[in-house]
């Protein structure tokens, strides 16, 4: 019996290694393999395997990539199973709000944090994860067979 892989499997690896850096990166006060909390521990810098890693990465935010993160985090249960990664979708700010008091690991947003929230800069990186494309939706009453090409929507916007 062959079994296909699951099609975010790689793409969920790649989103735990981005996120597993950038903590690493981060300046925990000490030379421990352990962030403050224990929260992901990393074994070596070169890890033979993801399947070694263990520990949580807990993330909340926008609901648009939700979809993504829920097979994401599929996919990746079934090459690190000793990892646990939740991401909860309570909203961009109530994500960044979340992140800012220290309450996540990561926050998915759809909209840059602003110079009024409690991040400090230099703090955390951007790090894309999603894409879409955007429905342009429109009611003009006694029209029944507009089509709009992109030129038009353009000088529209």
């Amino acid at each position: 019996m062959t079994t296909r892989p699951r099609p975010f499997t790689a793409v969920a690896a790649l989103f735990v290694a981005a996120a597993l850096l950038v903590t690493a990166c981060g300046d925990s006060g000490s030379d421990s393999g352990t962030d403050k909390d224990s929260k992901t521990t990393v074994t070596s810098a070169t890890a033979a395997s993801i399947a070694d890693v263990t520990g949580s990465i807990k993330g909340s935010g926008a609901s648009f990539p939700d979809a993504f993160y829920q097979e994401a985090v599929a996919g990746l249960a079934d090459v690190a199973p000793d990892l646990t990664v939740t991401y909860d979708a309570i909203g961009s700010s109530s994500g960044r709000e979340a992140f800012a008091q220290d309450l996540n690991d990561f926050a998915g947003t759809d909209s840059l944090v602003g110079d009024d929230e409690a991040i400090e800069k230099g703090t955390f990186s951007y790090i894309p994860t999603t894409a879409a494309s955007i429905a342009i939706v429109y009611n003009l009453p006694g029209v029944d067979d507009l089509k709009l090409d992109g030129p038009t929507l353009a000088k529209i916007f």
